[in-house]
């Protein structure tokens, strides 16, 4: 038996800058999230990034590498652009990708 390892939705600037993380209620309070916002600039021309710099698009690189996001709270995963382009309401996880890993 052979399993899946395609990534579903690339870590790539043009789906980072459709990226609505950034605004969700998980994020809203993170020092971290914030320093590494500062850090990256715009998302088109920073040099930093990668997955531990970029505050999003978690569907595609895996769970928040900062550790101060309230995962307790609602997320928008569903009000995304790259939720419905790839169709990730059909997949697990369905939400929560900064806590619960990449889109499947």
């Amino acid at each position: 038996m052979t399993q899946a390892t395609e990534i579903k939705v690339k870590f790539t600037r043009q789906n980072a800058k459709k990226c609505v993380c950034w605004q969700c209620p998980v994020q809203t309070d993170s020092a971290c999230i914030k320093a590494n916002g500062d850090k990256m600039g715009d998302v088109m021309t920073t040099p930093f990034f990668t997955p531990d710099i970029v505050p999003g698009l978690y569907c595609s690189s895996g769970v928040a590498a900062c550790k101060d996001i309230a995962t307790d709270r609602s997320c928008i995963c569903g009000a995304c652009p790259i939720y419905q382009d790839f169709r990730l309401g059909g997949g697990q996880p369905l939400d929560h990708y900064c806590k619960n890993g990449r889109a499947g």
